[in-house]
């Protein structure tokens, strides 16, 4: 009579750990790739404050730099970058760069930044001046950049 399963004790053990083994690497591998600071970036424009320190009708930027991973990471410098067109953007050619030297400024708050894994990091940019005319005239983009990797996190600056 034939058994069910061709194979004897020390067989199927064996299958049994290249199974979980493989699953163990795996598991392995998903962590090292997920592992780090993940930064969630939001910036829209259009935003006013109501504060006596600021002229009443000056318009600003609002950056939103989230920590969602298990490491922490320094937020080291925020920029923007202009595309006058969508095949620009496709291309990751921009037309200019400008750099937000008056975000330490008008941030909550300053650059460098150490952000923590769970923590938020706000910062303002005066719309005035440079990216006035450049936020409906074209794509505007955020850039954070931030000491854990070379090239910065890139949103979309949504209009007001």
């Amino acid at each position: 009579m034939m058994d069910a399963w061709p194979f004897d004790t020390t067989a199927t053990l064996a299958i049994y750990g290249a199974v979980v083994a493989t699953i163990v690497f795996l598991w392995d591998i998903f962590k090292w790739w997920t592992a780090g600071p993940r930064i969630v970036l939001t910036a829209s424009s259009g935003n006013r404050i109501v504060s006596p320190l600021t002229p009443d009708g000056e318009l600003f930027i609002s950056v939103t730099a989230r920590n969602n991973g298990d490491h922490g990471t320094t937020i080291t410098n925020l920029g923007y970058y202009f595309y006058r067109s969508r095949w620009k953007w496709i291309l990751r050619k921009p037309d200019r760069k400008f750099a937000a030297p008056d975000a330490g400024v008008a941030t909550y708050q300053a650059m460098p930044c150490l952000l923590q894994p769970g923590g938020v990091w706000n910062g303002l940019t005066r719309e005035g001046g440079g990216l006035k005319g450049f936020i409906g005239s074209g794509i505007l983009v955020c850039v954070l950049y931030e000491s854990s990797r070379e090239r910065p996190r890139r949103c979309r600056v949504t209009p007001s």
